[in-house]
């Protein structure tokens, strides 16, 4: 017996001339009706597949007259989903007239509710689904808009009331032995869990959905619920988990210009807020190409705010602005980009020191903080902490744990880590909190590779238990630049290890230090895999290399390094160091060693005291 997917593609296994000379046949006979059926129900079956090209050759082929409303409507979908950009937005234009001219009929009626919900106008699309499901509606019909209606609302934030549109949406497709469209509509009451944070009941009835679906071989509706159960992983904490539901994904053949925009987005909200840093960089710029191509300008608003925030906390706060004001430009009136917006535009103050912008942007934030998804409402209480101690107040941590709680999990507090490390210290001071930071910081992330730096004293370098030895010291001092400060650029690096000077001989031992440290590093990562990556002008380590430390010295920002294990004094800070940048800060690194060293021995940790008197033996 033949799966579903394969009788499926069986049924459309003919050439547009037999189905042509099949619909002229019903309409020479009389039977209109008849023909006009089998020519929908043939451009729909192209369309599931994601042949949008042969349904729009098969339309363009037929003589006008043939082509009724409802088939019309289809063909502008098809042009949507798989024309270019021109074509899907005149195929927008073109329906929007139709339907301001009075044109109903239900396959119009799903394509301007759908397009409006895609462009992030619910209201609108809230319109047109209510009128449409007044009308009298074949079952598929009604079960095609009670998705789109189910989707709107949970895009609202009616999560009830979306649940209860696609229970009525599953019993129709299990009335009429309609599978894809039950496994839909279990991906709809999963997301309805979730948006009540009801994770075991999303996991449930995701985990049902993704079985039908790939049972019937549906790789278009199978690449936007695995997108979909990625987003939810994110947000519930589990990020290997939403990486190999992407890599399930990609690998699916059948991806269309908007499915590539879905998961470039959910790849970029990953590396966003788990704080990997130079690859968030890099995927929120290819998700706003991606999303812009696609025309789903609501899912581009979302990259730009993301990309805005990255690059602000990549020191470049001019790159950054004028993301965001792209962002701005796009939003209209609705209120939940406005609210992010907010967001982002206080994280830009935050980076550039103006607190009294922060602090109004914030305040904006939060009166709209409802709007705002679980990960940003955890989000906004840690940035209150860090404004309420630069204003000399001793702030509380109850709000923060409140949202921290309502996200089912810590990860929120990794986000904006390079911009919160001396708050996130002050935090791991508080009662209770020390381990919390330690549990979300500590570990490595699946497919990265562990590499420790022990800097008190010469520099130390292990990749797992392995010691890694530099042919060049310079090559290891070049890896602890890059990881305390960042990104650099040649001009950074020549001036912090090769005393400023730019000869010829001096720029051919930056080529040699830094294809030392390559040579190092590569056989760690995949084949192929470029250890310190060229990026804008600035070079940086790669994200898949997890750095960490003892100690992050408060001077540096060192974005992305974590802090874990016992501190270890064998000597200076990065004693054999020849740089000046080491030099510069070596008696500062000592200073506030020590005193976070008493700190902690005053507040009754035993473990501190030998350390401190190495400390203090050093000076």
């Amino acid at each position: 017996m033949s799966s579903p997917a394969t009788a499926e593609t069986s049924l459309i296994q003919v050439s547009p001339s037999d189905i042509r000379q099949e619909i002229g046949a019903l309409r020479e006979a009389g039977d209109l009706a008849a023909a006009a059926e089998l020519l929908e129900d043939h451009v729909g079956k192209l369309m599931n597949l994601n042949d949008h090209a042969g349904a729009q050759a098969l339309i363009n082929s037929l003589p006008d007259v043939w082509v009724n409303p409802r088939v019309r409507a289809m063909y502008w979908l098809s042009q949507r989903k798989g024309g270019t950009r021109e074509e899907a937005v005149q195929a927008r234009q073109e329906a929007e007239t139709a339907y301001e001219a009075g044109e109903r009929n239900f396959r119009l009626i799903y394509f301007v509710a759908d397009t409006r919900q895609l462009d992030g106008l619910d209201d609108l699309a809230m319109q047109v689904m209510l009128e449409g499901l007044q009308m009298e509606l074949q079952p598929t019909d009604r079960m095609l808009l009670l998705h789109v209606y189910a989707a709107t609302l949970l895009s609202l934030g009616e999560a009830l009331a979306a649940r209860g549109s696609a229970q009525e949406m599953l019993q129709l497709a299990q009335r009429n032995g309609k599978s894809r469209h039950v496994g839909i509509a279990n991906a709809l009451i999963a997301e309805s869990y979730s948006h009540e944070s009801n994770v075991a009941e999303a996991q449930r009835y995701f985990l049902r959905s993704l079985h039908i679906l790939r049972r019937l071989g549906d790789q278009g509706q199978l690449v936007v619920h695995l997108n979909n159960y990625a987003q939810n992983l994110i947000d519930w904490g589990r990020p290997r988990e939403a990486e190999q539901a992407l890599a399930e994904a990609r690998e699916l053949p059948v991806r269309s210009t908007r499915h590539r925009g879905w998961l470039a987005l959910s790849t970029a909200i990953l590396h966003h807020q788990y704080g990997m840093h130079s690859a968030a960089l890099a995927s929120t710029a290819h998700a706003v190409a991606l999303l812009c191509e696609a025309e789903l300008p609501g899912s581009e608003i979302t990259a730009r705010l993301m990309g805005a925030e990255r690059l602000a906390f990549d020191g470049q706060p001019h790159a950054a602005q004028e993301a965001l004001q792209n962002a701005q430009a796009r939003i209209g009136e609705d209120r939940r980009y406005q609210a992010q917006t907010y967001l982002t535009a206080g994280v830009l103050a935050w980076t550039k020191g103006d607190t009294v912008e922060a602090e109004q942007q914030f305040d904006r934030a939060q009166e709209m903080e409802h709007l705002l998804v679980t990960w940003d409402q955890a989000r906004l209480p840690l940035y209150r902490i860090a404004l309420a101690r630069r204003g000399g107040q001793i702030p509380g941590t109850a709000a923060l744990d409140a949202a921290l709680e309502t996200a089912h999990n810590d990860y929120p507090l990794v986000t904006d880590a390079p911009v919160m490390a001396d708050t996130l210290r002050w935090l791991g001071e508080q009662p209770g909190w020390r381990e919390r930071l330690e549990a979300v910081f500590s570990q490595p992330l699946e497919g990265t590779v562990a590499v420790r730096l022990e800097l008190l004293g010469p520099l130390e370098v292990y990749a797992g238990r392995d010691v890694l030895r530099f042919p060049l010291k310079r090559a290891g001092e070049l890896l602890a630049f890059l990881a305390l400060h960042g990104p650099a650029s040649r001009s950074d690096i020549l001036n912090a290890l090769f005393e400023a000077r730019t000869d010829d001989k001096t720029t051919d031992n930056f080529k040699k230090t830094l294809r030392a440290l390559r040579a190092v590093l590569e056989p760690l990562l995949p084949e192929g895999t470029e250890p310190v990556q060229l990026e804008r002008q600035r070079y940086r380590l790669n994200p898949l290399l997890d750095v960490s430390v003892s100690w992050v010295p408060p001077s540096f920002p060192a974005p992305g390094v974590r802090q874990s294990g016992p501190i270890a004094v064998r000597g200076q800070f990065l004693a054999a160091a020849r740089g000046e940048w080491v030099a510069e800060v070596r008696s500062e690194v000592h200073a506030l060693l020590r005193a976070h060293l008493e700190q902690a021995a005053a507040e009754g940790n035993p473990t501190v005291q030998a350390v401190l008197r190495m400390v203090r033996a050093l000076e």
